[in-house]
């Protein structure tokens, strides 16, 4: 940045810029940083907002991460019919970090592909305690690009040995296994059903837009971990309520997943309350609680997505461009 007679400048980070940037690794101790300062109150951040258009929901978030001198919005757009119709993803998201002795803006960053990759890492980071440390099988339960980030994830905290996709358009599955068997070196499977990826799981990571449960009670077994990042709108619910009232249940943040996340249905109907949340992720990274104590839990984290995650990774991008002399320089005052 740069202020005076020259006027002010800002950064322009592409989503090229940001994947040559920001790795898997890299973003799992953003979001470990990020957990950390919102346990200890180091945060401020502002949920989502909406706007409901006929064809999907554009939304924004903000936070400000202490630690990493991190402030700003995001923008993000979710519109469900783009792959088919359009060949655009899906999700699609912009990030303006702000300076934080001036509050002038300092960069606009594509924020598509961190919002895929700050998925897949909380997720990983939750893995990190909640799964048994022999977990050697994946599931995967969505095969959009959410779903590739938590393979991505996955891959960076296990040892595994195969994967096992399903998505209710099976040519997107076959496409998913195909791109990511060859991005990954991992064996990944094409499975015909939920229920078979669900059984065949050590760690099941589900990335749908669903709006009933996609996995059901009496498909899990003890010591079986999920991950849940799909419920990330008011009604969507990916998990069946039993299987959340058995399990050790954590969230990212309980206000947040309570009023939009995978947890809201259940709450807002009074057959799950706050006594049945074990706790929330940032508690397990600090330390105040145990992650998994016995290899028969049943363990689940459920993510609604937070804006510090969201500022902590592009924080971080922008930091590293900074350091490459990456972006493109623009006037805009």
């Amino acid at each position: 940045m740069r202020v005076g007679e020259m006027g002010h400048e800002i950064t322009l980070l592409s989503k090229e810029d940001v994947q040559s940037i920001l790795t898997m690794k890299d973003a799992i101790e953003a979001m470990r940083a990020a957990l950390l300062d919102h346990y200890e109150k180091r945060t401020q951040m502002v949920g989502r907002r909406y706007l409901f258009l006929d064809k999907g929901r554009i939304g924004s978030m903000s936070a400000y991460v202490e630690s990493l001198g991190g402030a700003g919005v995001k923008i993000v757009s979710t519109f469900h019919e783009n792959p088919a119709k359009f060949n655009l993803p899906a999700i699609s998201a912009l990030i303006v970090l702000c300076d934080v002795e001036t509050g002038l803006p300092r960069a606009v960053i594509d924020g598509t592909y961190i919002t895929m990759m700050r998925t897949g890492a909380i997720s990983a980071l939750a893995t990190e305690y909640l799964a048994r440390r022999d977990s050697k099988i994946a599931g995967i339960i969505g095969a959009g690009e959410q779903g590739k980030g938590q393979l991505l994830g996955l891959r960076e905290v296990l040892h595994l040995d195969r994967v096992y996709v399903y998505d209710v358009d099976r040519g997107r599955a076959k496409t998913f296994a195909e791109r990511m068997s060859a991005e990954t070196e991992l064996e990944v499977l094409r499975s015909d059903s939920a229920e078979e990826v669900v059984r065949k799981a050590d760690v099941l990571a589900t990335a749908t837009p669903s709006m009933t449960p996609v996995v059901f009670d009496e498909w899990v077994s003890p010591g079986l971990h999920i991950n849940s990042v799909g419920g990330a709108s008011r009604g969507e619910q990916e998990i069946d309520t039993r299987i959340l009232k058995r399990s050790k249940l954590v969230v990212d943040d309980f206000e947040n997943a309570s009023a939009l996340g995978g947890i809201a249905k259940p709450i807002s109907s009074g057959e799950l309350s706050r006594g049945d949340i074990y706790a929330e992720l940032g508690e397990l990274v600090a330390g105040g609680k145990p992650g998994r104590v016995s290899d028969g839990e049943i363990t689940v984290f459920i993510s609604s997505g937070l804006a510090i995650q969201d500022i902590a990774a592009a924080q971080m991008v922008f930091k590293r461009a900074e350091e490459l002399g990456l972006g493109t320089r623009a006037r805009l005052m």
